[in-house]
């Protein structure tokens, strides 16, 4: 349906969003792009329940014996009109699906090294002064006081 394809065209403009917001580390539009994207998921997943239902319907009238409907399955049983729109379609949100895998692909590499870049320098924070963990008679060494980065007090 072309509904389902514009939420997956507007997932894939978010997804371009969200690599641009976290090159920029724009956290607050990262949000913000996630909750969107969540909205948009939820509603392709009503659309694909809706389409389900469409090709039961298609099964039950045609006579068709078989669990699932392909989309080439369902040309050979439209119309050529509808068979025409149907590939055109197809080969849409075959497109957008790809193209959506790729952003996360990206993102999601891009997520990986901004958490490796902050475990870095957590790491290069808490190891600033620390001393040994162990005194020589096992009470706790001097550094283990220093390691921490939140005062425990507040």
């Amino acid at each position: 349906s072309s509904d389902l394809l514009q939420v997956y065209t507007h997932i894939l403009a978010l997804g371009k969003r969200k690599k641009d917001a976290l090159v920029a580390g724009k956290v607050n539009e990262l949000e913000a792009i996630t909750k969107e994207e969540e909205q948009l998921i939820l509603q392709a997943g009503k659309l694909e329940k809706a389409r389900e239902g469409i090709t039961q319907d298609i099964l039950a009238r045609s006579g068709v014996q078989t669990e699932r409907l392909t989309l080439t399955e369902i040309r050979g049983l439209a119309g050529s009109d509808t068979a025409e729109q149907l590939s055109h379609l197809g080969d849409e949100l075959r497109t957008a699906l790809q193209e959506i895998k790729v952003t996360n692909e990206l993102n999601t590499k891009l997520i990986q090294r901004a958490m490796a870049y902050v475990d870095y320098n957590i790491n290069i924070l808490t190891q600033h002064s620390t001393g040994p963990v162990y005194a020589a008679k096992g009470q706790a060494g001097k550094g283990v006081q220093s390691r921490m980065l939140v005062d425990q007090k507040a």
